[in-house]
């Protein structure tokens, strides 16, 4: 063999084992870039999760607070119209009870009444 051949031997030696080189290095780069973005993606799947949880939790928390603020909420209005009843009759008691309050003092002599009434019979 020649000193050219062992040299140009050499010389694809060499660019082969860069090229190798410089292969592995993209290969790890390109896997480093991928562990990071699907790291960066399970992170946000599992922050994403956590929230959707957390919103439906929340909403199941609201719907179950709603439906008890609804049921308070009817309690006291049939309350209210209970006590709207209630107070109605009591107009209606208080009216009538007036009414014969009135018609009794009519009826009963008052005593000036009574005094202008003996004064005329003295009178007379």
């Amino acid at each position: 063999m020649d000193l050219n051949n062992i040299i140009a031997s050499i010389v694809i030696a060499l660019i082969a084992a860069g090229g190798s080189y410089l292969g592995y290095r993209a290969t790890a780069k390109a896997e480093k870039h991928t562990v990071d973005t699907t790291s960066r993606v399970e992170m946000e799947k599992d922050a994403f999760q956590r929230a959707r949880a957390f919103d439906i939790q929340t909403i199941e928390r609201q719907d179950r607070e709603m439906e008890e603020l609804v049921a308070a909420n009817q309690e006291l209005k049939q309350k209210n119209d209970a006590q709207d009843k209630e107070i109605n009759q009591l107009h209606i008691e208080n009216r009538d009870l007036r009414n014969k309050n009135d018609a009794l003092e009519r009826k009963v002599d008052h005593p000036e009444n009574r005094i202008s009434r003996l004064e005329k019979e003295k009178g007379a």
